[in-house]
């Protein structure tokens, strides 16, 4: 199957006029090459336009964008050349070994998983222009394609190229790189599940989440906050700042999977719980175990709660990597001991400690107005009193007493 796959890629967009410049700053390689118009089209409908969500930026219907639109239809039909497309490739290979002669193997291995990372209308007006005129398929198209170690530095490297571009709210920029973002998380994860909108599966288990969930908690980890706000611009600017900085840092990607890992296997030890069918209290928002982590608000406040221990708090100066280091460290110790202990509570024992009657009794007393963000600040507020005792607690009574 691979070798059918890397022919296909292979014959679909082949580089030519190559070169190369490796950017120190984030370990990545921008690769500047030429191919055709058919070839870019055959990848872009075969993997470039599924590898983004449908909420990426949709064409603009005012007047002069239409008119504007249709001129560069005409422009490309008469053989216009237009600025490059920028594709962003994750690859596991030593990017110090890349030369001219072996880069194209190296992008034929990666092309399926590759995401537009800036030229959506483009290819948009390129496959209108061909369908138009066929005359146009082997006219030359410059390409950009940035390959990174891991979706993180491709992340950085669109955040500082949009900026002061199209005004995209932080989470829309996150989803143009989706696809490898996803693949990244499932391979560094273990035992997590990430369902995409297209399997219709619901949540069946503790490590189970929808996909898309894993860029709001990247969202959260970068910018320290449970709470992101991306109708508020004033409020979107010092996240994308947040998000830029932390970005930028290659121990970032490395602790943000390591704080999702405790995520994981706190929701797996606390699913096992059921609570008694024979209860009438249907009602209630927490029954089982498996009902804590199914929201967005446990895993926001979780997950930016982390953060906010390990770098510093929003607007402090970021702790060393050294420093992050060794309080991550100290924090997975204990963390590992706390997961043991809930392993080993049977049923009964486990509910007793979830104190879930104590959490419904709470959440249910939290002001109706706004309530998605004051669940989420209840979150954050509980699990970082969990973490100030280091997970050594006799029940999670005082987690959900701490806000």
């Amino acid at each position: 199957m691979l070798i059918g796959i890397f022919l296909t890629i292979q014959l679909i967009m082949k580089l030519k006029n190559i070169f190369l410049l490796h950017d120190r700053r984030i370990n990545s390689l921008s690769v500047s090459a030429v191919t055709t118009i058919g070839e870019y089209l055959e990848w872009f409908d075969a993997y470039g336009e599924d590898n983004k969500l449908a909420e990426q930026r949709p064409q603009l219907k005012t007047r002069s964008a239409n008119m504007i639109r249709r001129r560069l239809v005409e422009d490309l039909k008469q053989g216009a050349i237009i600025p490059p497309i920028v594709i962003g490739l994750s690859t596991d290979a030593d990017l110090n070994n890349v030369k001219d002669d072996n880069v194209q193997t190296l992008i034929d291995q990666s092309l399926a998983e590759g995401s537009v990372i800036d030229g959506m209308q483009r290819s948009g007006a390129l496959r209108e222009a061909l369908a138009q005129n066929q005359n146009i398929r082997n006219n030359p198209i410059r390409v950009d394609l940035w390959l990174a170690n891991g979706t993180v530095p491709l992340i950085y490297r669109m955040l500082v190229l949009n900026t002061g571009q199209s005004p995209w709210d932080i989470k829309r920029q996150m989803e143009v790189i989706y696809k490898p973002l996803i693949t990244e998380a499932r391979h560094r994860i273990e035992g997590i599940v990430l369902n995409e909108k297209d399997d219709q599966k619901r949540r069946r288990d503790g490590g189970e989440y929808p996909a898309n969930s894993i860029i709001e908690l990247l969202i959260a980890y970068s910018s320290r906050k449970e709470i992101v706000k991306p109708n508020d611009s004033v409020a979107d600017e010092f996240t994308k700042l947040d998000i830029t900085d932390m970005t930028g840092k290659r121990e970032f990607a490395d602790n943000f999977y390591r704080c999702l890992s405790m995520m994981v296997s706190f929701d797996k030890a606390v699913s096992r719980y059921q609570h008694d069918n024979n209860d009438a209290d249907g009602h209630l928002k927490f029954r089982n175990g498996m009902d804590l982590f199914t929201q967005m608000p446990a895993k926001t406040g979780f997950i930016a709660a982390l953060a906010q221990r390990i770098v510093g708090m929003p607007g402090m100066q970021e702790r060393t990597p050294e420093e992050q280091e060794s309080i991550i460290s100290r924090i997975e110790d204990s963390f590992s001991e706390f997961i043991r202990k809930i392993n080993d509570m049977d049923n009964e024992e486990l509910g007793a400690f979830l104190c879930f009657d104590v959490l419904n009794e709470t959440v249910n007393s939290l002001p109706i107005k706004r309530i998605g963000d004051a669940q989420r600040e209840f979150f954050r507020k509980g699990f970082s009193a969990l973490l100030e005792y280091n997970f050594a607690v006799d029940s999670l009574q005082m987690v959900w007493r701490a806000y």
